[in-house]
């Protein structure tokens, strides 16, 4: 079997004017996997090991995490432990606020358009953590409302979080909306009429202030308007367990030191994701086939093309060359400023007109199109 499995469009085309910064860059992983791999002669075996195994939970979660967002996932969760007054992710050593700060700085030195909007994340979060951490308020929900930015924006998602803490445990639940800002503002009246944000808020006012409230999450949900259209809970569950033996080979290749089978296999992954979500044929009978495939024929299969380009949320991903000419495999517009924590560099990307895609008519970036002109595709905003 060395052929595409499914014959969805292959356009190569390419990002071409106007730099970004990529929401997720998968040269990041190879980095992180060398900077382990050149610590070793240094290291204990057991804090190598321990390391080693840090890094690999974090790097399964950001490749979950980038599935999600190219479906638009409806509902994920992150739990963080208190330590010493400091919410601390198993992912990472240092307090997470820490994380999210370097992330701010790296937007920021990079030439950030967000700025307003990334230092208000970062406040939010401290004032989420100083709440939960304090006597008042341990038994509350603490609700981050994350709008969409304004239209040069990187952050075209639109979200809210909700925090709650069991004993030395914090779980955030982000859940995806379809609310406007007036409606995220009549909302947060409703949940917390003590609320900090005036009459008139920006995006940066609702992620700088914090709602505190002892209603349930039904009563969350239904005020803040979870997204019914987004991918459900179910639906990303049976999604990560399509991809999870091509995420361990994509694991266990970037600590071999393989850049370019790790870079085939994450294109791989995201290939037959597509195949598995967006060609409903697939499913369950053939997908079970597909599943049942050697690895290496999943390789070669899907792991040769270039990605979709998608609209995700009112945003582009899609292939781009990069740094001696790797050909680096999505443009991300990213849900938080904590995604650009571990970047240590950027790589420039260009955003041009892309393909629908389902039908593949062009269509014109930055011309505000709603659906598709060809066939009628409507944009996934949320």
């Amino acid at each position: 079997m060395t052929e595409r499995i499914s014959g969805l469009q292959t356009t190569d085309y390419r990002l071409q004017t106007n730099p970004r910064i990529l929401g997720y860059d998968p040269l990041f992983d190879e980095q992180a996997y060398e900077g382990l791999n050149s610590q070793k002669d240094f290291l204990s075996s057991h804090e190598s090991a321990r390391r080693r195994d840090q890094l690999d939970l974090r790097t399964g979660h950001n490749l979950e995490t980038a599935l999600g967002e190219r479906f638009n996932q409806q509902i994920s969760q992150i739990e963080y432990r208190i330590e010493d007054g400091q919410f601390i992710s198993a992912e990472h050593d240092e307090p997470f606020l820490e994380v999210i700060k370097r992330g701010q700085k790296y937007r920021q030195e990079h030439g950030s358009n967000d700025v307003e909007r990334e230092k208000a994340e970062v406040e939010g979060f401290e004032k989420v953590q100083k709440i939960l951490t304090g006597p008042e308020y341990q038994d509350a929900k603490v609700i981050i409302i994350s709008p969409r930015g304004k239209a040069d924006s990187m952050y075209q998602h639109n979200f809210f979080y909700v925090y709650q803490r069991e004993g030395a445990q914090i779980t955030m639940t982000r859940f995806a909306s379809t609310s406007s800002l007036a409606e995220f503002l009549e909302a947060a009246n409703s949940l917390d009429p003590s609320n900090n944000l005036g009459g008139n808020p920006k995006d940066s006012d609702f992620l700088q202030n914090p709602l505190i409230t002892n209603n349930n999450q039904d009563e969350i949900l239904e005020n803040l308007k979870l997204d019914p259209n987004a991918m459900s809970a179910q639906e990303y569950e049976k999604l990560v367990e399509t991809v999870a033996t091509l995420k361990l080979n994509y694991i266990s290749t970037l600590a071999n030191g393989d850049w370019q089978l790790a870079q085939k296999i994450f294109t791989a992954t995201l290939n037959l994701a597509d195949d598995i979500i967006l060609n409903t044929h697939y499913y369950p009978d053939l997908r079970n086939q597909i599943l049942a495939l050697p690895q290496t024929e999943l390789i070669a299969s899907y792991g040769l093309l270039q990605p979709r380009a998608v609209m995700a949320g009112c945003g582009l991903q899609a292939g781009f060359g990069g740094k001696n000419s790797r050909e680096f495999l999505s443009a991300l517009y990213p849900f938080s400023v904590s995604s650009f924590a571990s970047f240590s560099q950027t790589e420039n990307a260009d955003i041009s007109d892309f393909p629908c895609p389902r039908c593949g008519h062009m269509i014109i970036y930055g011309s505000g199109t709603k659906e598709c002109p060809g066939c009628g595709l409507a944009a996934t905003c949320g």
